[in-house]
């Protein structure tokens, strides 16, 4: 009995370290592995992995990360979304700690209650599956009023020293580039002023719209 479980957890960790579909357990091509290296070994079935035994294996896990948990002093949590082909919006919150005198760094799935993110949709829609409460990251927030105050931004490459560069554009999902944009013509202000002189057509000022 002790060895069909291990073999059996043996199954369930190979589906989730290689990140496979269950139903791998019924695709001939692994049957016949199987049958072939164990011919009296049964394959659970992947409603016994997914229901029952995945279940029970996350449990463990979870024991296990709150033990490890109490020992740590410091933990580091970040937040990151993504879309899934079904356009359905999920949010992903690891953590980072370190245990012991070795320095080891951990990481570990979690939960939240509280959600800090950018303003992207997708974010917001994640948040909101989930009953959470929602927050907005008010450095992601300056961002946005200062690129909906950037208008009619100059594209125009032009040589500094020996150096080519070209006036950089933010974006408005890249926190830092409105500050790379400004740097950039702040560097170039000099070569700026006497391209602008040569040009036929005076460039308009911007508005406060």
């Amino acid at each position: 009995m002790l060895q069909v479980k291990k073999k059996n957890d043996l199954v369930l960790n190979m589906v989730i370290k290689e990140l496979q579909s269950f139903s791998i357990v019924e695709d001939m091509g692994f049957k016949d592995l199987l049958e072939y290296l164990e011919p009296n070994y049964k394959i659970p079935s992947r409603f016994l992995l997914s229901y029952n035994m995945l279940d029970a294996k996350f449990l463990l896990a979870k024991e296990k990360f709150k033990e490890e948990l109490k020992s740590a002093s410091h933990i580091s949590l970040l937040t990151n979304g993504w879309i899934s082909r079904a356009t359905t919006s999920y949010l992903a919150v690891p953590s980072h700690y370190i245990l012991g005198e070795t320095w080891a760094l951990y990481s570990a799935l979690l939960g939240c209650f509280v959600c800090v993110t950018d303003n992207a949709a997708n974010m917001k829609a994640a948040v909101r599956l989930t009953g959470r409460e929602y927050l907005p990251c008010i450095t992601h927030v300056l961002n946005l009023i200062s690129y909906e105050h950037k208008k009619n931004a100059i594209q125009c490459r032009i040589r500094y020293g020996q150096q080519p560069l070209k006036l950089k554009v933010d974006v408005v999902t890249h926190w830092n580039s409105t500050l790379d944009m400004l740097e950039r013509i702040a560097s170039l202000q000099e070569l700026l002023k006497a391209t602008l002189g040569l040009l036929h057509n005076p460039v308009e000022n911007l508005s406060e719209d």
